[in-house]
Formats: structure tokens, sequence, C-alpha cells
């Protein structure tokens, strides 16, 4: 709490005044008292040589000391301009770039709310948040000039700051279906339904289906490689409690969110679950008001002022007025005016999601997790588990409204706010959500499509609301399951090498079409390109010469078929129904079919448009690089920190299980990758336990650290590193160590 008085001072003598504060805290972190039978050992961060924080604590409150040092340490700037954001204040610290940010954050309510949250907090949770932001206080004022001079000033932070960052990004995640509308607050505005959201991999294997008897877990999100969605590693020990955690959360977060320990283990994948709604004003004639059951009902109306940081450093108060309806806060766009209703805003608060993950890491059975989980405060995401004891699980889990009626796809257009017929207010319970466990397939799967997919059979959507979840699967998640049920005894190894599987489902699906109607074709770029993928084996590894040319013929028959499709009459769908759309028999010879799930959708609804997209993909290809041939790794760079090397993988639309994003430059180039493989486990609940890890583009952030992009070393190799868990791994991979005395 000293370290305010540090503000007012220039940055060089704010560096040293924060430096004799931390001597302050140091001393009074010594002095202080220990409870009667407490213990007094120490509590230490023991860093590995890929910059993984292993945390040693005398007891959980200061592991969360410890750990929030930790992310300051990896993360300092990322953290904070996250904590600004929280307070919608970013513009205030930042300028104008982060003004759309603020906005979105107070319309919301999120700093009042965030702090209501704290306030809900157990007594116990209220401890471990104060101590996260005593870590990250204390290594700010230790550390002088480490934090950017701009990012200073949000120093220091509070515990109820922890809980706005919290609740912000339950906000985020269960706001993403109204994302066209609060991009200033969602992590990734949505350019394309199919390719750029966060996706994830998740697999649970059961003794039935495990080479060893043993059941086994993987962990595979795929997010941006920057800002509020990077993943950060840690393992945190505290012997007196029992507690040895092991996994990843994202940055500012003061919990693991993926993680396993000695008994079980969990993941998450993103869901298609829909946790907010849109609801279309009428407005009176005066603005003033809208249409509510016959009768006009005014805004509730507050006008905040935000400070935006000017050039010059100097700021600017900029009022910002904030409507509230019935339904919820209020935003008016081109297309018209909308009230958002959240599972996570407002009457809906859900307080307890970050004591949740806490206590799913500390169960030790099947029974200690469901009891966590079962609070039902996580806003969305998969649940996949497995344990010890050789349980799966697979939960469609989150915050689902309890809606009147309509099905999954009516709820992802706007719907008419005139009328209370369409207004929930309630929340499924835990019961209600679609599950299986321990399948008799021995496998529990998820890659980001509908529930109905997570085993073989999985539940079955007849005994669900239509507006549970939509029908679509992910060409993604249907190559996860032609590996699962092609193999009745998986080992431990092969489960890593099917991690990094990079065999494209499309290719599977179309290029036997493709190559039978480019035989036929007299154009001398169409018959080149399909003696090329005559004898492709449908991966993107590094060394393979046909995977730009197929990348680039996808994207082109994409673009093709929806223009065509248009040029005849047709209308897009909506983002909810886009998937079904390009799994349909507009692109398909055979649609996708819920029931035939390993052999659709299959073939081309029109071989003569995909010949044409193939001699242009191939004009294009040799005008960009000079031949058709092109080694995938030489174009598809994992380029990070000091690393640069050959990339593998790719995209959602190619149906590949390892997915990496490499975005498109001015000149048609690929450019390295920016997103997809970020924090990945692969444990088998063996004795001991048999684990690979990695944070793919490294475990930190902050300028200088030698752990950005350190580990796409094993990235470019189809490689995992061996987690290192007992102390005596640790210390013989020591990079540096950290003791706290108290």
């Amino acid at each position: 709490m000293f370290l305010k008085y540090c503000k007012p001072l220039t940055p060089g003598f704010r560096h040293r005044c924060r430096a004799i504060v931390a001597s302050l805290i140091l001393v009074s972190s010594t002095v202080a008292p220990t409870a009667a039978g407490a213990t007094t050992a120490q509590t230490e961060i023991l860093w590995d040589r890929w910059g993984t924080p292993h945390i040693y604590a005398s007891s959980s409150e200061e592991a969360f000391r410890a750990f929030g040092w930790a992310q300051t340490q990896s993360h300092g700037n990322l953290l904070l301009r996250l904590l600004a954001q929280a307070r919608g204040r970013a513009a205030e610290y930042l300028g104008p770039d982060y003004l759309a940010s603020d906005q979105d954050t107070r319309l919301l309510a999120i700093p009042q709310d965030g702090e209501r949250l704290y306030n809900l907090q157990s007594p116990k949770f209220k401890t471990y948040l104060t101590a996260f932001a005593d870590g990250i206080n204390t290594y700010a004022a230790q550390n002088p000039g480490a934090i950017d001079d701009a990012l200073e000033a949000v120093l220091p932070v509070s515990a109820i700051d922890i809980a706005k960052h919290i609740y912000r990004d339950q906000a985020d995640v269960s706001s993403s279906d109204c994302s066209t509308i609060l991009s200033g607050l969602t992590a990734n505005t949505v350019s394309s339904p199919v390719s750029t959201r966060p996706s994830s991999n998740a697999w649970a294997i059961g003794p039935s289906r495990s080479a060893s008897g043993k059941a086994m877990l993987l962990t595979n999100p795929h997010l941006p490689w920057a800002g509020k969605l990077t993943t950060y590693e840690a393992q945190i020990v505290v012997p007196s409690e029992g507690i040895d955690n092991y996994g990843a959360t994202l940055v500012g977060l003061p919990i693991l969110t993926f993680a396993f320990n000695n008994f079980l283990g969990w993941t998450h994948t993103s869901n298609p679950i829909d946790t907010c709604d849109l609801y279309r004003m009428t407005l009176s004639a005066d603005s003033q008001g809208y249409q509510f059951n016959g009768a006009v009902v005014p805004f509730q109306t507050r006008v905040e002022t935000i400070q935006v940081k000017q050039p010059d450093g100097s700021l600017s108060a900029q009022p910002f007025t904030i409507r509230t309806a019935i339904q919820g806060p209020v935003k008016t766009t081109a297309d018209g005016t909308f009230a958002i209703r959240s599972v996570s805003l407002g009457e809906f608060l859900a307080s307890g999601a970050a004591e949740q993950w806490w206590d799913m890491g500390r169960a030790r059975n099947l029974g200690e997790f469901e009891a966590a989980l079962s609070r039902v405060q996580i806003p969305n995401f998969y649940v996949v588990y497995a344990d010890r004891d050789g349980n799966t699980l697979g939960v469609f889990n989150g915050r689902l409204p309890v809606r009147p009626s309509g099905d999954w796809n009516f709820w992802q257009l706007p719907v008419p706010g005139d009328t209370s017929a369409l207004l929930w207010n309630a929340i499924h319970p835990y019961s209600d959500l679609p599950k299986v466990l321990n399948p008799p397939s021995g496998w529990v799967q998820n890659s980001n499509s509908a529930p109905w997919y997570l085993s073989m059979p999985g539940p079955d959507p007849a005994a669900y609301p239509a507006y549970f979840a939509p029908s679509w699967q992910l060409s993604r998640e249907q190559r996860g399951i032609h590996m699962l049920t092609n193999d009745t005894s998986i080992s431990f190894k092969e489960l890593v090498d099917y991690k990094h599987s990079t065999y494209s489902q499309l290719a599977d699906r179309v290029l036997v079409d493709l190559l039978t109607a480019a035989r036929q074709s007299p154009g001398l770029f169409v018959r080149e390109a399909a003696d090329l993928l005559e004898g492709w084996n449908g991966n993107s590894d590094a060394s393979n010469r046909e995977a730009l040319l197929f990348n680039t013929w996808s994207n082109l028959w994409v673009n093709l078929t929806i223009q065509q499709y248009l040029a005849q009459g047709g209308q897009l769908p909506t983002s909810g129904e886009f998937l079904d759309f390009v799994n349909g028999s507009t692109f398909h010879r055979i649609p996708f079919s819920s029931s035939n799930i390993l052999t659709t959708p299959q073939g081309l609804a029109d071989p003569q448009l995909a010949v044409r997209a193939l001699g242009l993909a191939a004009a294009q290809v040799r005008k960009r690089y000079g031949r058709i041939d092109v080694p995938w790794g030489s174009v598809a760079r994992l380029n990070l920190g000091t690393f640069d090397g050959p990339g593998n993988g790719g995209s959602e639309v190619l149906g590949i299980f390892r997915r990496f994003d490499f975005p498109t430059g001015e000149d048609g180039r690929l450019q390295p990758a920016a997103s997809g493989e970020s924090y990945v486990a692969a444990v088998e609940f063996s004795d001991p336990i048999q684990a690979q890890v990695l944070n793919t583009y490294g475990n930190a952030s902050q300028p200088g650290s030698p752990h950005i992009g350190d580990q796409l070393v094993f990235a470019a190799k189809k490689q995992l590193r061996t987690a290192w868990r007992t102390r005596a791994e640790v210390e013989a991979n020591l990079e540096s160590r950290q003791v706290f005395e108290r």
C-alpha cells in the first residue's frame, strides 16, 4: 500500500522510492508473527530453465503471493495492462487506443460488479486474492525499472483489482456470442466463423483403451499468442496441505485453470454454449425509452467520465452515457440498438469461478471434483477429466440460460426486445448439462463441436431442449475421432504422436473428387497441380511440398463457392448456422450427417468449380514463390523472440488436429504463426505420473526475457518437454531461485 507515495515522482526517483519501499515490505514480512502450530518453512520459487515457476509454499496464502510475484516477473507489462482494463481506466494510463475497451468495460459495469464479486468471496479466498496482489506489488517494488513507465501508474494493485479482472475475464468469455457489438471487450473480434475463434482439443482415455491400463489426459488449447488469452505454465506445491498442482492459466488469473495433480486432471475446450443474447430494441419516439409489453419503458441512464491520456501526457475527460434496459446494458451500432443479457452480468454474477477452479485442483477423486464442478460458477467451457482410478468424464459445462423457447440457431440472432416472452431469468443446474462418464467406447473427446459427439455414443440431443447446442461438428474433431476409433490400445507415446497429427481431414474427404476432375481438365496449371497432389500423404509437415498448394486451393475453393452461391441468389446464413452451411450440399457431394460422422461430409458438390480454384491456386503459388512444390516449413514459420524455424500443422479450414494459424500478408504470402497451439499437456495417471508439456510460444512476454519463444524449438520438431514435477528434477534443471521470508 506504500507504493502510492512513489507515484508522483519522476521515473528515476520513483524507482529508488519503490526500492526503499520494497525493503520495508521485506522487513515487515520477515518479522510477521507465525500462528501457533503453523509451519515456518520458507516459500520459494524454483525457476527451471524453460522459465516455469515451481512454487513451494508454506501455506496456500503464500502460494498465491508467490504466484502473483511469478506472473509479474514473466508478464508484468501484460498483467498490469489487463488490470488497467479491468478498472475501466486503460485509456487513462495508455491512451486513446484503449478507449473502446474502457467503454465496453464501463458499459457492462465491470468495475462496480468486480468489487461486488470481491465482497462475495469467502473470507479465506479474500486473503488469497490479497496475497496474489501483494505478490504483484512486491515484485514491482523490488525490481525498479522492470515495468514500463506508463504501466507503473497502475500500481499498487489490490485484491479488488484482481476480482475485477476475474470478472472481466468471465464477462469476456460469456459475452463472446455478443462480440459483434462488444469488440472492445471480447478477446478476439470474429471476422470468420470458421477459422479465427479460439479453439482446443481435449481427450480423456480410459483404461480399456489405454495400452498401460491407466487413464490418460490430453490438454491442447489453441489461442492467440499475445494479449489476455496468453497461457502461463506453473507448478504450485503446498506440502502442509497436500497440494501439488501442475498446469497453466491465463495471465492475470490467480489460479490454474488447466491442471493435474497426483490423483486427477482436467482440461477445457471452448464450447458452443450460448451464454449471451442480444435483444433488438424498439425505441420510443424520443429515443429515451423502448417498447416493452405494449408500453414505453424509459432507459435507466448514467454518465461516467473516462479520462484519456493525450500524446503530451495530459488527460482529456470524455463523458460516456450508459443506458440499461430490463434485459441488460444497451449499445447502439449502425445496425440498431441492442440490449445485452449475459450469464455473467448483473443479477447473474457468478462470484465463485476462481475458488471453484482452486477447489477442482484440490480434489483427490471424482466425487470431490464433481462437488466443486457442480457449483456451476465457470461461465462456459467443456470439462474433460481423467483420474488415477480410471474414470473419464466429459461435461458440456457452463451457465446455460433456461430459455422459454427457440432452438440454438434462433438465439444466435438478435431476438425481439419488446416482449417479456423471450426474457430468461434462470440458469440450468449441473444435473441438466449433457455429460458422459466412463463411456463404453473407452474415450471422451471434444474439439469445440456439439456435446453429442463427446463419445460414441454420446448424449442424445433429443433428451435436451433444442436451444442447448447446435448439431454441427468441426472437421478437426472428426480427425481426432478417427484416430481414437482406429486404435484400440493407445500408448502414451501414441497419445503424444496423435496430438501432433498434421493430417488434413478436408483432404481426406475431397481430394479424390478433386483429382478425378482435374485429370479431365486441359489446363496446364491444373494438370501440374494434380500431378503434385497425387503423391501427397495429406500431412502439413515442414517437409511436405504439397501442403501450400492445397492450403491455397482450399481458401479459393471456399471463396469461389460462396461467390457462386450468392450469384445464384443464395443468402449466407448467420454465424451460428455457417458451419452447417460449409458442411452441407453447397460444398459437398454428400453433406454432413450427425449419424455418420466418420465419413461425412464427402466429395465435391461442384468439381468443375473446384478445378477452377486449383488452377488459380497453382498460378498464385507460382507467382508468389516461383514454384508450386514449396516445402511447407519454408513459408509457414514459427518466429518469436530469437527463434525462427519451420512450422507444421495448419488452420481450422483444413481440419488439422495440430492447429497453427499462419496469417496472410498484403502480398499474399504466409506470415509467421500468431495463434494456435498454446499450452499442451499429455498425462498418464501411472505410478509415478508420466507427463509431457509445452507452453508453445514460451512462458514469458516481458521484454528482455530469454523465455520469449524459446519453446518453439520443440514445436518445430513436433515434440513436448518432460514435465519436471519432483523437487529433485526441478533442482537438476534450475535456472534461478527466489526465497521469501515471512
